[in-house]
């Protein structure tokens, strides 16, 4: 008989199981269904504005184009000699320029594209709340505030859709995260794979996770892996191929090795240094020291020709000597792919790693500046991430106008989510050029978003993330230690890696690197905040008359 009452109770907690799956399922294909609903009624309402803004941008689009152009008319040659920025973005760009013509089919398909990736992401987002002890009900409607935030919506517009790449490294990190669940609970090689797999991707998406997969490989050791090798070697079996196949192919290619997979991060980290402290310093150290680069490269960075590309001061005339045989690669370069890119160069990438070696001495002697400027960068990127699709990249720059303060600025945040405002949801109509924008250059969006509450969340996850560190101290404190659900480090680690690397350098556009990892932040601010209810209910039930005292 207790045989078959326990056979019975195994078989109900299975249905149960099953039951909870099932519903699950229909929770998150209600979730997809009504994202890519919403935004495809989104687009029908700005298309009159909208397919102006297309027009106008429609010129301004073609460098940025440039690789997709090249990878469009010779897809090998164009791929093959690809070093200025990592290949999926770019790829994708070839595939819509193959598949339309005219601006707007480009920007349509980019657009529900973002849709696609913004709904997907919204119900990883809702598992990954749900995995962490969370009810279907809370999780989901979580997920319906995040996908109805309106800078999220107003950054799916910006610059005729090309916000792709920030949506799916958005996606791929909440993907890595339920991996890194699964790994936690079972140390399993299927696990390890998805996640190398996972790491590998976003390298090859964003150049600023081209370093993720070493830090997850820590993680994985000092979660136990070290005792399965095999786990190990299935997570650095995708690395390799995707990460390691496409250095392989640029040592090949390109004639040099680099683990970065974008050829700006030197011109990235004289940018931010030109707009957070002035280029002065900077050049004054490197011209009485001995330079780290050979000629003319060490020259270039000590005096900069007046003639340069905006954003990221790559000159447009290089000196006569530089070395001959770079110049007639990229001459041959050139010709087999039938464009002639400066800005992805050889001649371009030798200068941007000379100034990466410079930066990092510099900074090694200056680890004062270092911390001043990360701590800068730092504040722009928990600005609205809304900003970003308001100001042109040419236009953002601290300490100008209202919408830009180099600042947390936490009450301002919180006024304006209490307030309402939707000042901040406008439309750029007119073409992109160096004049200076004014305010009858834009066009109030119509958004089908919650207003306030989203804006709400985002203030309040500033200061609930932040209140970590104090919550830890309470726990030793009163050594009441509340345990966090697995893969809750593992987040952390996520954001600490997107915040810290992305402050190093960049000082204008740091609020979209933080999209990047804005799910990510919901989920811990909802962890922290039920640990900080953890601990008031602790400390009523102990105030309350009768409650047992603990001996002194």
């Amino acid at each position: 008989m207790k045989e078959r009452a326990a056979g019975e109770n195994s078989i109900s907690a299975a249905a149960v199981t099953t039951q909870d799956r099932r519903a699950l399922r229909r929770w998150a294909v209600l979730l997809f269904v009504f994202g890519v609903g919403h935004r495809l009624l989104q687009l029908w309402l700005l298309w009159p504005v909208l397919s102006g803004q297309i027009l106008a941008w429609a010129g301004n689009q073609a460098p940025t184009m440039l690789p997709a152009i090249i990878m469009r008319e010779h897809p090998w040659w164009g791929l093959w000699y690809l070093q200025q920025t990592p290949p999926i973005p770019y790829g994708i760009w070839a595939v819509v320029l193959n598949l339309f013509d005219s601006p707007y089919g480009i920007a349509v398909s980019s657009i529900l594209l973002q849709a696609v990736l913004s709904s997907l992401t919204a119900v990883a987002m809702a598992l990954l709340l749900r995995r962490s002890g969370f009810s279907n009900c809370s999780s989901f409607a979580i997920a319906v505030v995040f996908l109805l935030h309106g800078d999220l919506i107003a950054i799916e517009y910006h610059t005729m859709g090309q916000m792709f790449h920030n949506l799916l490294t958005m996606l791929l990190v909440v993907l890595a995260c339920h991996q890194a669940l699964n790994l936690l609970r079972r140390m399993d090689r299927r696990a390890a794979f998805m996640l190398g797999l996972c790491a590998g991707l976003l390298a090859l998406t964003r150049a600023t996770f081209s370093f993720f997969w070493p830090v997850v490989l820590v993680w994985l050791i000092l979660a136990g892996a070290w005792r399965r090798p095999a786990v190990v070697l299935a997570f650095l079996l995708p690395v390799l191929v995707l990460h390691g196949g496409w250095m392989a192919k640029n040592r090949v290619a390109l004639g040099h090795w680099s683990s970065s997979t974008s050829s700006w991060g030197g011109a990235n980290l004289y940018h931010g240094e030109v707009l957070r402290n002035g280029p002065e310093q900077f050049r004054q150290w490197i011209s009485e020291r001995k330079g780290l680069c050979p000629s003319p490269w060490y020259e270039l960075t000590v005096d900069m020709p007046p003639k340069s590309a905006i954003f990221y001061f790559i000159p447009l005339e290089w000196p006569e000597s530089v070395p001959a045989d770079m110049v007639e690669k990229d001459r041959l370069i050139a010709q087999r792919r039938g464009h002639a890119a400066e800005w992805d160069s050889l001649v371009a990438s030798a200068w941007s790693r000379c100034l990466m070696r410079e930066f990092a001495a510099y900074w090694l002697h200056h680890p004062g500046l270092v911390i001043r400027q990360w701590w800068q960068s730092y504040q722009v990127f928990w600005h609205p991430i809304g900003q970003y699709a308001v100001i042109h990249p040419s236009g953002l720059k601290p300490d100008t106008g209202d919408y830009y303060s180099p600042a947390l600025n936490w009450g301002r945040s919180l006024r304006e989510a209490l307030g309402d405002r939707m000042d901040r949801y406008l439309m750029l109509r007119r073409e992109i050029t160096l004049a200076p924008l004014s305010p009858g250059d834009f066009v109030p969006m119509t958004l089908i978003a919650l207003s306030a509450l989203p804006k709400l969340i985002s203030a309040l996850n500033l200061a609930v993330l932040h209140s970590l560190p104090l919550l830890l101290l309470w726990q030793i404190a009163t050594t009441r230690r509340i345990a966090q659900p697995d893969g809750f480090w593992f987040m952390l680690l996520v954001y600490a890696y997107a915040g810290g690397l992305s402050s190093l350098g960049e000082y204008s556009e740091n609020m979209r690197y933080r999209l990047e990892v804005e799910p990510i932040i919901w989920v811990l601010s909802a962890l922290i905040l039920r640990g900080w209810i953890t601990c008031v209910r602790r400390l009523a039930a102990r105030s309350r008359p009768g409650h047992p005292r603990p001996a002194a």
